[in-house]
């Protein structure tokens, strides 16, 4: 039973034809009473937020302000952070309850119980993983060690239940998604816990650093793909050696900078790994392949990637106080995941008086409070994956029936549980479910057994070889602390402060920028800087430990000695998901200095987002400058890679057959590389790109793995084929055909070739009779932002603007399952799921604008649904209300929730 509410309707005094909602209650206020305000009866909750035990279902003590301005973005505003975090559940739960409840359900993996077998592998996934039990060690933890944070998470999640319970009552205006009575008009979602915050917050990180599904491919690539091949292919090295922690930018030369290929001296330590995988007969191999394979891609769907080897980026910069006309710093971001509705990142305001009256603007997850992203009125962070190593995968040698592992000599027994897995019938009733039984293996020293993720018969096979694999990962510790660091740098007032207050986030590590009023900015790799045990040079971390030996990790790099950039000389930040550091210039992530990782992204938007800026240096930079930034679609690549086909212009016309390739040649040879909807240039380019990059690397490499390429192809394209082409004699292999040693007209047959097979693509796609002048680049490359559950909540297609690697992320995945090229037109699988960009002025307080993908609210109808979505396509961003009076002004709604409210009657 709960208190009872009424609602009283007074005209607003803020936006003309609105109405001023408010929320009276008449009751007593439970544990929230006066006298508890008293000295003799100590601290309210509001003031010490400390809860024991369960939730205390106390309401709020305080009275609660909700303001909805035009995007629908929520501001709230309480006297005390206790209260902000209860009506940040309560309104979160309003516009993003089945978002909720299927990250929660897709984080423990209970999917499969409400929407059928369709979601048993990832649900095998995540029980493997034991993201639940981590959870509840997690809030086990927290509650002993941190009672005060334990009660904010508890605050948060009794506004989420408060508002559960006034959708089923139907009480507040509250509704009830539709996605709901999609499951079973009798479906109601589970009551929150702190646990379940925890866990979804565990889950984010971990599809930002978990990496198995990249090593995987490593280890497959290494396995089956021939050895000169192999040592031409890996590549870690950037395309252009920007990197983030430069204290001046580094410029481009029209030197080689970089080795052709794989060290030899690498290569041979490496050997033994192919020497035992060759020994295996074309069955076992074919079966190893599929096996590692089906492991990839199922680790990639349980980090919510679109495929493996997908970057899971984003882009961050920040531009200090000499490039503004006011002498403060700008900051943006915009983070890059798959395209989803309702949008992956929640935006709110919120603002806790007893701390100042502008309080924090950001982005959540939804079920976790306070922000990853965000700004206060002086200062501010952006967050991108920064790539950092913080997974490692060992063979393990199992003995006992498999139940132990071989570890220094010793047996070793491995933690056993069993899963059961509920099963909705196809067609069925909910409750009308199978059982599937999951056995789960743990290596106590490491981590759980890859191969229980897989179907019982691939994971036979994996046994029967003897690749048998666990894993590490620095976010299996229950006690990390997100939490904490969300708090602090929530209060955090300028770049020092925000950089202390990182000292606790050690799950995995993440970039972050900062930038405040004062002009300064800054960038720290915030997380647990594992440093390895072994000789990493005769061990690299790329390629799987030897699991009979050990340990494999010593103490984390103490949070001083962490590599950061503060003030730069350059007097800005870019951060793209480039190269930290200059270890992989050379093509050895793990020789020289601090090792930070091995998979960086190419550096093409970190190369571009530098040269913008400066091009700049002299002028005053403002903000819509950069928001404009974040929308560039300059094709990098094709700086690159146009120069060797347009060299060969006068072959345009050298036969018949080939009627349109100088036309073609033509059009590219005028175009602005501007990859934009009406661009027919970008369309004819990114086909010969891609078809190039196919034919190359098709022929070279195995079936078995050529279909992990999904999301592989343009790094391997760009990190290794334009090498090829710019020193063909360093190559191991004869990459572009021909019988004789590889020479420069084999690369020249292989470019109009390639070129050739794109044209006829585009006509069997558009028709003969189009022009190539009339084929858009929106006819083929399109966006549609995926409902997780039922394709008719999606929104699309789309034409969109961009490409692979270019700032404003557009990348798609041109291999398909089979390892064919996709047919067009193709589907854009990683965008910006928000933008934002905000200048810190040191007077006036922040200028802000931001946009979401979709829009602010997860109910299908609701307008704000979907009514950013279109603004989004064009690169369009909305302001932020933020000072006071702004705030006041713009608000379409004022909903005043009252002292009690939500509160458990006695």
């Amino acid at each position: 039973m709960r208190t009872a509410r009424s609602l009283r309707h007074v005209p607003s005094t803020t936006a003309a034809g609105t109405l001023l909602l408010l929320l009276t209650s008449a009751v007593a206020l439970s544990s929230c009473t006066e006298d508890k305000d008293s000295t003799e009866n100590g601290p309210t909750l509001c003031m010490d937020p400390i809860l024991a035990g369960e939730l205390s279902g106390d309401g709020l003590c305080s009275e609660v302000t909700v303001r909805r301005s035009a995007t629908g973005l929520a501001h709230i505003e309480a006297h005390n952070m206790r209260d902000l975090v209860w009506a940040q559940g309560y309104e979160m739960a309003r516009d993003r309850l089945f978002h909720m409840d299927h990250f929660r359900r897709f984080t423990y993996g209970t999917r499969a119980e409400v929407f059928g077998p369709d979601f048993l592998d990832d649900d095998r996934t995540k029980r493997v993983f034991g993201f639940r039990q981590v959870a509840q060690e997690a809030s086990d933890w927290w509650e002993t060690h941190d009672p005060e944070t334990f009660a904010l998470l508890s605050a948060f999640a009794e506004g989420v239940n408060a508002y559960m319970h006034d959708m089923q009552e139907g009480e507040n205006d509250a509704l009830r998604p539709s996605e709901l009575d999609r499951i079973d008009p009798a479906y109601v979602p589970e009551p929150w816990h702190p646990r379940d915050s925890l866990a979804i917050l565990k889950i984010m990180i971990f599809g930002q650093t978990f990496q198995g599904d990249t090593l995987l491919f490593y280890f497959a690539a290494e396995f089956l793909t021939p050895a000169a091949a192999f040592q031409d292919l890996v590549r870690f090295e950037p395309l252009f050696p920007t990197h983030v922690l430069e204290e001046e930018p580094t410029r481009r030369t029209a030197a080689k900078i970089f080795s052709p290929r794989l060290p030899d001296a690498v290569a041979e330590r490496l050997a033994h790994w192919r020497n035992e995988a060759s020994a295996l007969d074309e069955g076992e191999r074919h079966a190893l392949g599929a096996a590692l394979r089906t492991l990839a891609e199922q680790l990639a769907t349980a980090r919510g990637l679109s495929a493996p080897g997908a970057t899971g980026g984003s882009n961050a910069w920040a531009i200090g106080g000499s490039f503004t006309a006011h002498g403060g710093a700008i900051l943006c971001n915009d983070p890059h995941m798959p395209p989803a509705v309702p949008t992956t990142l929640y935006p709110m305001h919120l603002v806790d008086r007893s701390v100042d009256d502008t309080g924090v603007f950001g982005f959540s997850v939804p079920g976790v409070p306070w922000f990853l992203i965000g700004h206060n009125r002086t200062s501010a962070w952006g967050m991108t994956n920064a790539f950092g190593d913080v997974t490692d995968i060992a063979r393990e040698t199992v003995v006992q029936r498999g139940r132990a592992t071989l570890y220094n000599g010793d047996e070793i027994p491995m933690d056993i549980r069993e899963e059961r897995i509920l099963v909705r019938r196809e067609g069925g009733a909910l409750g009308d479910v199978d059982e599937v039984v999951q056995q789960v293996r743990v290596v106590p020293h490491r981590g759980p057994l890859l191969n229980d993720i897989l179907p019982p018969e691939l994971g036979n096979t994996l046994a029967n070889l003897n690749y048998i694999f666990s894993t590490l990962w620095t976010g299996f510790r229950p006690d990390t602390g997100e939490p904490e660091v969300m708090q602090r740098i929530f209060a955090a007032r300028n770049v020092d402060e925000k950089i202390a207050a990182l000292e606790r986030f050690d799950g995995g590590i993440m970039s972050f920028t900062f930038a405040d009023h004062t002009g300064d900015v800054a960038y720290l790799p915030a997380g647990p800087h594992v440093q390895r045990l072994r000789d990493i040079e005769e061990a690299p971390p790329y390629r799987y430990l030897d699991g009979t030996t050990g340990p494999d990790w010593g103490d984390n790099l103490p949070f001083d000695d962490i590599p950061r950039l503060v003030r730069p000389t350059k007097d800005y930040i870019v951060n793209a998901n480039n190269a930290i550091g200059t270890q992989t210039l050379d093509n050895r992530p793990e020789s020289g200095g601090h090792y930070f990782g091995h998979f960086f992204d190419l550096g093409t938007r970190a190369h571009r987002i530098t040269e913008r800026i400066e091009a700049w240096r002299g002028d005053t930079v403002t903000l819509d400058m950069n928001i404009q930034l974040q929308s560039d679609a300059h094709a990098v690549l094709a700086e690159v890679y146009l120069p060797p086909l347009l060299a060969l212009a006068d072959r345009c016309d050298e036969d018949d057959s080939h009627p349109r390739r100088c036309e073609a040649m033509t059009l590219l040879a005028q175009w602005d590389l501007q990859q934009r909807r009406d661009s027919p240039a970008s369309t004819v380019y990114n086909a010969f790109f891609i078809q190039f990059a196919h034919d190359t690397y098709s022929a070279h490499i195995p079936g078995l793995i050529y279909p992990l390429l999904g999301g592989f192809l343009v790094n391997l394209a760009g990190r290794a084929l334009i090498r090829l082409i710019e020193n063909p004699d360093a190559a191991g292999g004869n990459w572009f055909g021909g019988d004789e040693p590889l020479a420069l007209h084999h690369i020249d047959d292989a470019l109009l070739r390639a070129l050739d097979l794109a044209l006829a693509a585009l006509d069997a796609f558009h028709g003969d009779d189009l022009p190539l002048d009339q084929r858009t680049w929106d006819d083929v490359h399109q966006v549609s932002l995926h409902h997780p559950i039922w394709d008719d909540q999606t929104l699309g297609p789309e034409g969109m603007d961009g490409s692979v690697r270019t700032v404003l992320a557009a990348d798609f995945a041109p291999v398909a399952p089979d390892g064919s090229l996709r047919t067009l037109p193709w589907s854009v699988n990683e965008i910006a799921v928000m933008r934002y960009c905000t200048e810190l002025r040191p007077d006036g307080g922040p200028n802000t604008r931001y946009i979401v993908s979709g829009g602010v609210s997860g109910h299908l109808g609701s307008p704000h649904y979907d009514d950013q979505f279109p603004a989004w396509l064009e690169g369009d961003t909305f302001p932020v209300p933020f000072l006071p009076e702004a705030v006041e002004a713009a608000a379409l709604s004022r909903t005043v929730l009252p002292p009690g409210f939500g509160a458990t009657a006695p």
